[in-house]
Parts: structure tokens; C-alpha cells; sequence
């Protein structure tokens, strides 16, 4: 089984990559689209792309979900997408979850 209870080492690591790529996705959401095409076989395949059996480091893991959100997910922040049940996450929520 993998150990998640990472040293403070890693835990730095993948907060120092994390962040970045977090101010980045806020900051230039509008450069992509609302959301995807949604094609389910294209999904499946990519969400089995990365194996859960035999484990990986948790920084590939990290690039492989940002990689999905970013792909796949609606993006409720874009300045073009008004829905009504999904309202904008505000950055202060972001931090809250992070604590």
C-alpha cells in the first residue's frame, strides 16, 4: 500500500508545483474552453492512463488530475459560462480548502 502521509519534503514539492499552476488556471481561464466535447471513450482512456494498482509518485498523480480538470471539466470560473447551479468559485474558498 502507498504511504500518503508524505515527508514535509514532498509535501513542499507538490505545493510549490501546485500553486503556480492554480494562479495560472485562475488567472487565464478564459483561454479555454467553457467546456469539452465530451467524448466519453476519450475520457474513459484517460482516466485509465494513469494505473492505480501499482502506484505512482504523487506528482505525476498531480500533473494527471490537473491534466483531466483542465481537459475535461466544466469551467465554472470562465467569464463566458453562466450557469445557474455551478456559480464561480471565489479564490477565498480556494484557500480554505487548501487549509
Amino acid at each position: 500500500m502507498v504511504n500518503l502521509n508524505f515527508s514535509p519534503d514532498a509535501r513542499n514539492k507538490m505545493l510549490n508545483k501546485l500553486v503556480p499552476k492554480l494562479e495560472k488556471y485562475y488567472s487565464q481561464t478564459e483561454d479555454l474552453k467553457v467546456s469539452s466535447d465530451w467524448n466519453i471513450r476519450e475520457i474513459k482512456a484517460f482516466t485509465r492512463a494513469m494505473g492505480l494498482e501499482e502506484g505512482n509518485k504523487p506528482q505525476d498523480v498531480l500533473d494527471h488530475v490537473l491534466a483531466g480538470l483542465t481537459n475535461y471539466a466544466v469551467h465554472t470560473p470562465h467569464p463566458r459560462y453562466f450557469g445557474l447551479f455551478n456559480p464561480r468559485t471565489g479564490f477565498a474558498s480556494i484557500l480554505a480548502d487548501l487549509i
